[in-house]
């Protein structure tokens, strides 16, 4: 599994890759900083952190991967 994080133009680095690690371990992660907000809008995320899945394919789904604690 690879996690993909966008995160808000606020948001440093280190701290995204800390919520990764605390959820997930030791996967893969890329950050992008969403500095002009498209991204948050594209995923409909109010704010950030917002979790949204995407399928292989890149669809979004509201499926999450399997472990992941949604509560």
């Amino acid at each position: 599994m690879r996690v993909v994080a966008v995160a808000s133009v606020e948001a440093r680095r280190a701290d995204v890759v800390r919520f990764v690690r605390q959820r997930f371990g030791r996967a893969p992660v890329t950050v992008y900083i969403d500095r002009s907000g498209r991204s948050q809008a594209a995923f409909r995320a109010p704010y950030h952190p917002e979790y949204r899945f995407t399928t292989k394919r890149g669809r979004l789904t509201a499926k999450a991967p399997r472990g992941f604690p949604l509560g």
